[in-house]
């Protein structure tokens, strides 16, 4: 499911993809509330995109999710790409990747992935943003 608002009393976790001269990082940071659960970061190879990280680390999330017995209540996943959101719900499935199609069968009711639009002030962009260098 994807959706462009979200609740602050259930877990939150916030993604980011950045390119930078030795390859593109990725990150999620989990949240409940205002309590950091944990974070991940990934540094992938310079010939990748930032579509494919953004899926990569939303994917990434999803497994967190599950492997941590989060997805029987409403988990959302925050990514500031739409494109990347857009890419997951394609109708058209021949131009749709695996890892997309990998994040539409993992997900379920309570997995929400939703996009925020990039705000410089927010305390956990920069949180984010300083994860990945």
């Amino acid at each position: 499911m994807i959706i462009t608002a979200t609740e602050h009393h259930q877990p939150q976790i916030f993604i980011k993809s950045i390119k930078r001269t030795l390859g593109i990082g990725c990150v999620f940071m989990a949240f409940f509330g205002d309590q950091l659960i944990t974070t991940v970061t990934h540094r992938l190879p310079n010939h990748c995109s930032i579509l494919q990280a953004d899926l990569f680390t939303i994917h990434l999330a999803i497994r967190w999710i599950i492997d941590n017995h989060l997805d029987y209540s409403a988990t959302t996943i925050i990514c500031n790409n739409i494109g990347a959101l857009q890419h997951v719900v394609k109708k058209n499935n021949k131009k749709k990747s695996e890892l997309a199609e990998s994040i539409i069968r993992s997900t379920n009711d309570n997995i929400i992935i939703c996009w925020k639009k990039v705000d410089r002030n927010d305390p956990i962009q920069r949180k984010l943003r300083k994860k990945q260098q």
